[in-house]
């Protein structure tokens, strides 16, 4: 339904501390969320705005450049061992532009744009926030919840009104040994 405050996700815990590139952090206007069952990855954001008339979702084309817009992006490296990260935004009208990227023993990446994972999107507008939820197949990008509940991940919100962007870990980097880590029970 795109709603991500629904009873189901708030068994889930959140995360709010968000920072810019700059050291400063950011509180309060982002709820990300995440869920997994055997067969799905679920991703939720809460995007709060004071200024909804303001938000910029106007790609339409799927890999269009919706990372210039109101977006979020995820960045998730499902198997430790494999050195690939699926790259996955989402524009406050629900587009995706998407992308594998791999990397070399000197950790040269490739990014390929022609890959397009198979996943449901489904956004929600408000008077004082979008959201965003994504189910994607663990099939889509090599997960298995059971066999390595810790991954690695980073995440973000980029505002287009503002030209903010608010990140998980800083500095955001393709490199997945930059990123957190998510674990799933």
């Amino acid at each position: 339904e795109g709603d991500g405050t629904e009873a189901c996700w708030q068994e889930c815990p959140s995360v709010t501390r968000l920072y810019p590139g700059y050291g400063d952090e950011l509180h309060g206007d982002t709820e990300f969320r995440f869920a997994c069952d055997a067969n799905n990855l679920y991703l939720s954001a809460v995007c709060y705005d004071s200024a909804m008339v303001d938000v910029v979702a106007d790609v339409t084309e799927r890999d269009g450049m919706v990372f210039s817009e109101d977006c979020v992006g995820y960045f998730l490296q499902p198997d430790p061992d494999s050195m690939t990260v699926y790259q996955i935004y989402v524009n406050a009208a629900g587009t995706v532009f998407d992308q594998k990227i791999t990397f070399d023993e000197n950790m040269w990446y490739n990014a390929d744009r022609t890959w397009d994972g198979e996943y449901d999107v489904a956004t929600r507008r408000l008077d004082d926030r979008w959201s965003v939820e994504v189910k994607i197949p663990l099939s889509e990008i090599g997960g298995d919840i059971e066999g390595n509940p810790v991954w690695r991940a980073n995440f973000r919100r980029k505002q287009a009104r503002t030209g903010t962007t608010a990140d998980w870990q800083v500095p955001i980097d393709y490199d997945p040994r930059t990123f957190g880590e998510l674990s799933f029970e």
